[in-house]
C-alpha cells in the first residue's frame, strides 16, 4: 500500500483558484491593501494580514513619565522610581551622632538578631569540620580558641614578639601547633607558635616519620612486591619506594629480582 496524499486535485487546479481568489481578501488590520495569495494557500487557508501587519491596531499602554531624579543630578529616573539606582544616599549628610546611633542599632546589642539573641547562636563556642574550637570574640568574630590562647599568652610574657602585630593581635602568617596533633586540646602546654614554612617542616618530617615506621612494621621474611607493601603500610607505591632504597642503604631492608631490567619486578624483604 502506498501512503496517502490527502485530497487529491487535478493539476493546475490551485493555479486556477489563486487566479480566481486573488485581489479579493484584504488584509484585516485596516491598510486596505489585499493579501497575495499563493497556492499552498489552498489547503493551509487564507492568511487575515499582510506580512508584518498582525501587530497595527493593537491598543497598547502609555509609557509611565520620567520624573527628575530627587537627589538632584539633573538626570531622568525610570519611570515609578525617586532616584536612579544608586543615588538615595546622595546628598545625605549625617552628624557623627546619629552615624554613631545607625552604627548601634545594626551591630550593637540593639539589634534583635545580635549575639545571643541571633536565631543560630551556639554558645559563642563551635567546633569547625576540620575539627578546630572558634570562640566568640566581640568586634572581631569567630576566632580559633588555640589562636587565641597564644595569642593573650604572647601578649602578657613578652609584648614585643615578633608573632604579636602592632594591634596586640596575632600575626596571620604565623600558626599555632599542638604537640599532640590533637586538634581541639588546647591547653597551653600543648601549644607552641610557629611561622608557617615551619609549621609545614614539622608536619613533613612528622608525616615521613610515620609512614617509615609503618614500611618497617610491614616488612617480614616473605618476599613482597612493592605495590603490596606500599598498600600494607597505608602510602603510596612511589612513597614506599624512596622509603625502602633508604631502608636498605641503612640495613633495615633487601629487594630481590629475577632479572635485569625495568620489566622484572621487584620484590621486599627484612634484612
Amino acid at each position: 500500500m502506498t501512503k496517502s496524499r490527502g485530497i487529491r486535485v487535478r493539476r493546475g487546479s490551485r493555479q486556477r483558484w489563486v487566479e480566481e481568489q486573488q485581489g479579493r481578501h484584504l488584509c484585516e488590520c485596516g491598510c486596505g491593501k489585499p493579501v497575495r495569495l499563493r497556492p499552498e494557500h489552498f489547503n493551509t487557508g487564507i492568511p487575515r494580514y499582510l506580512h508584518g501587519h498582525n501587530a497595527r491596531g493593537v491598543q497598547r499602554a502609555e509609557p509611565k513619565p520620567q520624573t527628575p531624579c530627587e537627589c538632584g543630578c539633573g538626570e531622568l529616573a525610570k519611570p515609578g522610581k525617586r532616584y536612579l539606582a544608586g543615588h538615595s544616599q546622595r546628598g545625605r549628610r549625617l552628624s557623627e551622632e546619629a552615624k554613631e546611633r545607625i552604627r548601634v542599632a545594626n551591630t550593637g546589642p540593639r539589634n534583635a538578631r545580635y549575639g545571643e539573641r541571633a536565631h543560630n547562636w551556639k554558645g559563642g563556642r563551635v567546633t569547625t569540620p576540620k575539627g578546630h574550637v572558634e570562640i566568640y570574640v566581640r568586634g572581631r568574630g569567630y576566632i580559633p580558641e588555640h589562636r587565641l590562647i597564644m595569642e593573650t599568652h604572647l601578649r602578657v610574657i613578652d609584648p614585643e614578639s615578633e608573632f604579636l602585630r602592632a594591634d596586640g593581635t596575632l600575626d596571620p602568617f604565623a600558626d599555632v601547633h599542638h604537640h599532640n596533633e590533637i586538634k581541639d586540646d588546647n591547653r597551653l602546654e600543648n601549644l607552641v607558635v610557629l611561622w608557617k614554612p615551619d609549621h609545614a617542616l614539622l608536619h613533613h618530617a612528622r608525616r615521613r616519620d610515620r609512614q617509615r615506621a609503618a614500611l618497617i612494621a610491614t616488612l617480614d621474611d616473605e618476599r613482597r612486591l612493592t605495590g603490596d607493601v606500599a598498600l600494607r603500610a597505608g602510602v603510596s607505591r612511589t612513597t614506599a619506594r624512596v622509603h625502602l632504597y633508604a631502608l636498605e642503604a641503612e640495613g633495615l631492608a633487601r629487594h630481590y629480582r629475577n632479572g635485569v631490567g625495568r620489566r622484572f619486578p621487584t620484590y621486599w624483604t627484612r634484612a
